[in-house]
């Protein structure tokens, strides 16, 4: 008889919706969007819990993190591996036909339409409860759904804003999707739950939800030829406009120095199953978006900062058993990387406060961010750590902490 689904213990004090949330106002002749986007259905993501992506993401960042250990050898499934933060990444692509992508690659899931071609990550959140997934060969699935979506800028100028919140779980084989929606939506099918539903309604009762992630894709408008030209002059040039540097306020407590490469951006494009050409293309980098070189994925960035941070943790916690876990991390993406840049990931433990505003140091709270070589912060964020064993508990609020990391607009 199969196992069945891992029964949650999460403990969260704040509510979050069952449904996506209202549309917000707008005045833009595309405010129509914020309502036609959220009803959006998006398929459900399977996959099978095996170490191998997660071991080649491994050995395709081994070079450019603190050195650690790495199985010479592919580790089997009986090993029960935990997952580690942020390797879910690798994990549910898109099974996207070549011929359905957008013309610059992308996936067109979340995609508002026309004018609205070009797609940068803005950011997100995502939470890591304990005990973690385990890469056992179990079958997995992700439920998606857009949850918010909000126009910035003026007519003409607008960016739209697309939320989506990704739910994982263990599931039975041969599960059905109205059993999967019930249980990890806490509602059956496309019907919505009712107003006001909490997070323990949601995830008690054998919900079995096991990676939470919330990202934020920014849709903007495509450049004029003229818009363009004048931009890939600059780039070509060398001229880039310096925008508005934002220094970290405080020095890191550890730093690790690396310079991404090709060869990196495309590993790590082939392991997400992301075909965005930014990130592929330097021809099409330039000419269609005017960036001087390859852009460094956002979800890659994010993956650095918590690598680095667990080999910095590992360092001061020898012994396994008695290491804290990455529980909880909001990110924001505030200007691009390219390939080929110096980049200084940096980490530095909160003190004064655990996350949980007690206001006691029991360093649970690390700020983490990603500089380039004149020091300015190219993306910040913040995490959580637990002990084994800790309770689980909500550190911030899962949807305000992205507000705060803002600290500029893409």
């Amino acid at each position: 008889m199969p196992p069945k689904p891992p029964t949650s213990k999460l403990k969260l004090s704040l509510p979050l919706a069952a449904r996506p949330r209202a549309a917000s106002t707008s005045t833009s002749s595309y405010a129509h969007l914020t309502a036609t986007l959220p009803r959006r259905h998006l398929p459900l993501l399977y996959d099978y819990l095996t170490p191998q992506p997660s071991h080649l993401l491994n050995v395709t960042l081994s070079s450019f993190l603190p050195k650690h250990a790495i199985p010479a050898i592919l580790p089997s499934v009986t090993s029960e591996l935990p997952l580690p933060p942020s390797h879910h990444l690798v994990y549910f692509p898109p099974p996207t036909p070549i011929p359905l992508l957008l013309p610059d690659g992308t996936d067109p899931q979340l995609s508002p339409g026309k004018p609205f071609t070009r797609r940068m990550w803005a950011g997100g959140h995502m939470y890591f409860p304990s005990p973690p997934m385990l890469l056992d060969g179990s079958r997995a699935v992700c439920a998606e759904r857009i949850t918010d979506v909000k126009i910035r800028g003026s007519a003409g100028n607008e960016k739209i804003f697309v939320s989506v919140e990704r739910r994982m779980s263990n599931v039975l084989e041969g599960e059905d999707e109205e059993g999967i929606m019930e249980r990890v939506w806490g509602i059956e099918g496309e019907e919505e739950a009712e107003d006001g539903a909490g997070v323990e309604e949601l995830w008690g009762n054998g919900g079995g939800v096991q990676v939470v992630e919330r990202r934020e894709m920014v849709f903007m408008r495509g450049r004029s030829e003229e818009e363009l030209d004048k931009a890939r002059e600059e780039a070509m040039a060398g001229n880039r406009k310096p925008g508005k540097i934002i220094k970290a306020p405080h020095p890191p407590t550890y730093v690790h120095t690396l310079v991404p490469t090709q060869p990196l951006l495309f590993r790590y494009s082939a392991l997400t199953m992301n075909a965005h050409q930014i990130h592929l293309s330097p021809l099409y980098s330039l000419h269609h978006e005017a960036h001087p070189s390859l852009l460094v994925h956002g979800p890659l960035s994010l993956t650095l900062m918590l690598s680095v941070l667990s080999a910095h943790l590992s360092s001061l916690h020898p012994d396994s058993a008695s290491r804290p876990a990455i529980r909880e991390v909001s990110y924001r993406n505030i200007a691009p990387m390219y390939c080929g840049e110096e980049l200084r990931v940096c980490v530095r433990e909160k003190e004064g406060d655990n996350g949980n505003g007690n206001g006691d140091r029991c360093g649970g709270a690390w700020e983490i961010w990603c500089e380039g070589a004149d020091g300015g912060v190219k993306v910040k964020g913040r995490a959580r750590v637990g002990m084994p064993g800790e309770e689980e508990r909500w550190g911030w609020g899962f949807w305000d902490d992205i507000g705060e990391l803002r600290g500029g607009e893409i």
